[in-house]
């Protein structure tokens, strides 16, 4: 879940280490290329399989980018569905296919448990959050976005232009 929403995004590790993954690929001694996968009609998922490609290749790993679902590994898009984390990290894993448990409060330490559970599925891989961006006319007043991006439409109000 992106930090604005949990506070503990720092918790995760974010760090590469080459070293490691080399060893752990020496171990496994599978040169078969792993294909993958990303939507032929999104540029920037394109983008980011040859990105993740050329990454891969510097760990000893071999990847092929490959248009379309067919593959071993995939990138897929989540929009984040609520403000609210349980409900986002819900909606994740409800898309991935994994029962989370039950929420027993809203301390910060069971979402972070949560949360670290879902990715030992190790179904998912988070490489970003990316907020929603958007541009509106100067015309257009009282355009209010709520935390998570959903846009409160009913607050708006054009402006009338005078010749």
């Amino acid at each position: 879940l992106p930090n604005w929403m949990t506070g503990y995004g720092f918790a995760f590790l974010t760090d590469t280490n080459l070293k490691w993954t080399r060893q752990v690929q020496e171990q496994i001694r599978s040169s078969i290329p792993w294909t993958l996968g990303y939507d032929a009609n999104d540029s920037l998922s394109r983008t980011l399989a040859e990105r993740i490609t050329l990454n891969a290749h510097d760990a000893g790993i071999i990847l092929r980018p490959a248009a379309g679902t067919n593959a071993d590994v995939k990138i897929v898009r989540f929009s984040v569905a609520s403000a609210d984390p349980w409900v986002a990290l819900n909606s994740l894993a409800a898309a991935f296919g994994i029962t989370m448990p039950a929420k027993s409060d809203d301390s910060a330490e069971d979402l972070y448990s949560a949360e670290k559970e879902l990715l030992a599925h190790e179904r998912v891989i988070p490489l970003f959050h990316l907020p929603a961006e958007s541009a509106i006319s100067p015309r257009m007043r009282d355009s209010n976005f709520d935390a998570d991006g959903n846009w409160r439409v009913e607050d708006v109000w054009i402006n009338r232009v005078d010749k």
